[in-house]
Formats: C-alpha cells, sequence, structure tokens
C-alpha cells in the first residue's frame, strides 16, 4: 500500500514535510478522521463509525442488523399479503393462476381481456408501463419503469442526491427512496443489499406480465418452476445415441 504525492509546483522540502508530518501522525492518525469529512449541511452517514479503521482489527457486527424498523406502509403490507396468497410459487392462487392462463393461451378474446384488466388495475395501482416483466416483488412493489426515470432495477443512479430523482430533482423523488423505507420496515434490508434483478427481457413489451410470470417466461421463473410446468426433464446421458456419448481422455 502507499499514497502519491503530487500538485503543481512542490518541491523537495514540501515531500520531506508531508512525510515527515505523516510519520508524526500515524500512532494516533484516527483520531483526525472528523477532520477529513466533509459533509454537506443535513448529511450523515447511515452506519456507526467502525471500531477501528486499521486492517485486522476487531471485526464489526453488520449494521444492516441494528438497523431501527421503520414505520410499516399500508399499500407495501397489502401488496404482500396479496403476493403470498396468489404469486407465491406452490400456493393455492398460485396453482389456480397457473391453470387459468394455460387455459386462455395468449391471444384468445379472454387473453386480451385479462390483459387489458390487468394493466388498468396495475396503472393506477403502481403507474404500470406494461412492460410484461415485472419486477414488483422485486423493488417492494415500487415499480421501476413508471417511476423512475432511468428505469433501475438494482439501486439508484449515481445523479441521484439528497433523495431526489436524478434527471427531475425538482419534481419528484428518487424511487430507491421508497423501496428502501419500504424493505426497512419489513427487514428486508438484506434482501435488497444481496438481490440482483436481472435486465427487463424486451421481447416481452406489452404483453401480460401475469400471463409471463404463471407461465414461466419473465425473468423470475427458476428453472424448477419451468419444469414443473411443462413436465418434461432433461433425459439422462445413458439415453444418448452411442455415436454422441463423450470420449475418455484415450478415446
Amino acid at each position: 500500500s502507499g499514497v502519491h504525492l503530487g500538485g503543481f509546483g512542490l518541491k523537495t522540502p514540501d515531500f520531506e514535510f508531508i512525510i515527515n508530518r505523516a510519520a508524526e501522525l500515524e500512532p494516533d492518525w484516527e483520531s483526525f478522521v472528523p477532520e477529513v469529512s466533509f459533509s454537506r449541511k443535513g448529511e450523515f452517514y447511515a452506519f456507526p463509525p467502525p471500531k477501528t479503521y486499521r486492517p485486522g482489527g476487531e471485526v464489526d457486527d453488520d449494521p444492516i442488523k441494528h438497523l431501527p424498523r421503520s414505520g410499516g406502509v399500508f399499500s407495501y403490507t397489502f401488496a404482500k399479503i396479496f403476493h403470498r396468497l396468489f404469486f407465491k410459487r406452490g400456493s393455492l392462487g398460485f396453482r389456480m393462476f397457473r391453470w387459468y392462463y394455460k387455459l386462455v393461451g395468449e391471444y384468445s378474446f379472454l387473453a386480451r381481456l385479462s390483459h387489458f384488466n390487468e394493466h388498468v388495475i396495475k396503472m393506477m395501482t403502481f403507474g404500470c408501463r406494461d412492460c410484461g416483466d415485472c419486477a414488483l416483488p422485486d423493488l417492494a412493489y415500487c415499480c421501476p419503469q413508471g417511476n423512475c426515470s432511468k428505469q433501475q432495477r438494482n439501486g439508484p443512479c449515481g445523479g441521484s442526491t439528497c433523495g431526489k430523482c436524478g434527471v427531475y430533482p425538482n419534481l419528484k423523488p428518487c424511487l430507491w427512496t421508497r423501496v428502501y423505507k419500504r424493505m426497512k420496515s419489513g427487514h428486508k434490508l438484506d434482501e435488497m443489499r444481496e438481490h440482483y434483478v436481472p435486465p427487463r427481457r424486451m421481447n416481452l413489451d406489452h404483453t401480460s406480465s401475469w400471463h409471463n410470470y404463471f407461465r414461466g417466461k419473465d425473468h423470475s421463473a427458476p428453472t424448477e418452476a419451468t419444469e414443473q410446468e411443462s413436465g418434461k426433464s432433461k433425459k439422462p446421458a445413458a439415453d444418448a445415441p452411442k455415436g454422441d456419448e463423450p470420449k475418455g481422455k484415450n478415446g
């Protein structure tokens, strides 16, 4: 490790002064950390300072686990209950909807009517833009398509400051401030920190996200669910034609 010293007009005595001064401060340099923190008015650190700044010292507990729980959000609580009843894989509601969307298909009159009703409900409730690959469960039921200027699915953009939108700071707050507050109220900050949301599948644009979810077409569909949906499984290697069998090192 080291540090780069440079600047216009610096001479050898200047470098010597910096190096000697650093040696003087080294035994107790942690006490000077507050003097080099240049926060703006009203800013604060989300986590407490570490027990030590020196490498190899005592390891701090995960600060996420010690954050106080924020107040609940009714709309978020309702959405979680609704999801648990009808969208959680394996639930009775999930099995019913999966059967329904398999029955109506994609292009029948009933399928188009269902898509229309779905879009109206989600547009009025979440600001849905009919992307076809819904990320509501991943973002605490805050739609990134309709409420984020850059449609960010994995955290705020670099332009977001003071909880405001990076594109329209005077018009609306950053979507991710809402996501954070909701996740915090449900003790799900670990999930927000560790969970990665894949990019939106553009080929599903303006199709039914409910159909895509229950039929295993969107980004959230696990391989196991897709195999259960089709009732198929991969054939064992022993069933492959003998001419296609992999050869050994000496083959």
